[in-house]
């Protein structure tokens, strides 16, 4: 529990400063991520210029919101969404490679994920008629990363300069570090992302935002502060009680004397 707590306390870079290289311990893979305000015009540009024939911008909104693998997006069905509740079963994969439906990454990434009805009312627009139930089809067709890596690096030209390295995976970095700044707890992070541990979440994005570390103490010293005042406050009102009443006495003996 102490290990995963420091791991806890360990994360880098501004999220509302620009988008950010960082790496893990050993300095062998780059996260790319977009600050809150570049996330915020990415969703509006996305959101004006969408077309329901095209999918692309859509599935970018779908991971930017719910941290969703790529292949868990492009194998997403409409039986997997349910939109009484909010709610989406994520239960599919989609291997680009072999050009058919797999399981997801492992037994955790099996997980129901709540998702903003916004997103829910926007998919909507979609076709629902093709074959096999998919949610983003074209001509019955899904469309690939590489497509949808086109997508995003033409829309980001409209809002900032170009990003190199930035692509479809890295909605879902975006997706945690926009989390971890707005303080949501690493467990259900974890959780949502379909992770095996906390300690994987933990170790992938530990130097993501070193704000984050300072709220954290932050908020464990107001904590602190929480329990211990009112016995602190206690002692200190008592205090100074106990020296009213001696002044007191010292002025009313002193009267008394004449």
């Amino acid at each position: 529990m102490c290990r995963v707590a420091n791991l806890f306390l360990q994360f880098g870079k501004d999220f509302a400063y620009n988008v950010t290289m960082v790496y893990d311990k050993n300095r062998t893979r780059k996260i790319q991520y977009l600050n809150e305000k570049q996330l915020k015009q990415l969703s509006a540009y996305l959101l004006k210029t969408r077309r329901p024939k095209f999918t692309g911008k859509y599935m970018i909104l779908t991971a930017l919101d719910t941290g969703m693998r790529p292949g868990e997006v492009e194998g997403l069905k409409w039986s997997s969404i349910h939109f009484d509740t909010g709610m989406i079963d994520v239960k599919n994969s989609w291997n680009e490679s072999t050009q058919d439906f797999e399981d997801v990454k492992n037994e955790w990434s099996f997980r129901t994920i709540r998702a903003n009805h916004w997103l829910l009312d926007v998919l909507k627009e979609l076709p629902q008629d093709n074959p096999r139930g998919l949610v983003f089809a074209e001509n019955d067709t899904i469309p690939t990363s590489a497509g949808i890596n086109k997508v995003l690096r033409n829309a980001l030209k409209e809002i900032v300069s170009p990003l190199k390295g930035f692509h479809f995976h890295s909605c879902r970095h975006t997706h945690v570090a926009y989390l971890l700044g707005q303080g949501v707890d690493l467990y259900a992070i974890s959780k949502r992302l379909g992770h095996s541990s906390i300690v994987i979440t933990a170790n992938r994005y530990a130097y993501m935002i070193d704000e984050y570390k300072s709220r954290t103490d932050q908020k464990i010293i107001d904590s602190l502060d929480t329990l211990y005042k009112p016995s602190y406050e206690f002692k200190v009102v008592n205090r100074n009680f106990k020296l009213n009443v001696q002044r007191l006495r010292k002025v009313f003996l002193s009267s008394s004397s004449f």
